[in-house]
């Protein structure tokens, strides 16, 4: 977790890199999955909060219900870099759900969970200090 990423206007920003690496990614072909999050603010939440993000263009998922300054990367890491690109399966996710627990100074609790169109979820808890 990183507490104060500049943008171009030295604003103060959060940005969380999660990876995750398991034994049945690993026997898919996959070294590790993750997502980089950056909120356009330092951010400090003592209470549970959940943002909603839903499908954008191109596959992509972005802030559901307005603005709310966050910036969503998903990512998986091949084990042979020659199968990278497109998603695994099955497919691109449909929507997600990340709720922060707790976020202060170099510390953060929370979970996301990926939702897909076949009904199936992926849920991925983190807890960052």
């Amino acid at each position: 977790m990183e507490r104060t990423h500049p943008d171009l206007y030295d604003n103060k920003m959060t940005y969380f890199a999660l990876s995750y690496v398991t034994d049945s990614l690993l026997e898919k072909g996959v070294a590790s999955i993750g997502v980089g999050i950056t909120f356009s603010e330092e951010l400090v939440i003592r209470s549970p909060t959940a943002y909603e993000l839903v499908r954008g263009s191109e596959d992509e998922l972005v802030a559901g219900g307005g603005p709310s300054g966050l910036r969503w990367a998903g990512y998986y890491d091949p084990i042979n870099d020659l199968r990278m690109g497109g998603y695994l399966k099955p497919g691109p996710p449909s929507s997600a759900t990340l709720t922060l627990d707790h976020v202060a100074n170099a510390d953060a609790q929370g979970e996301f969970v990926y939702r897909y169109f076949d009904g199936s979820e992926l849920n991925c808890t983190f807890d960052v200090n």
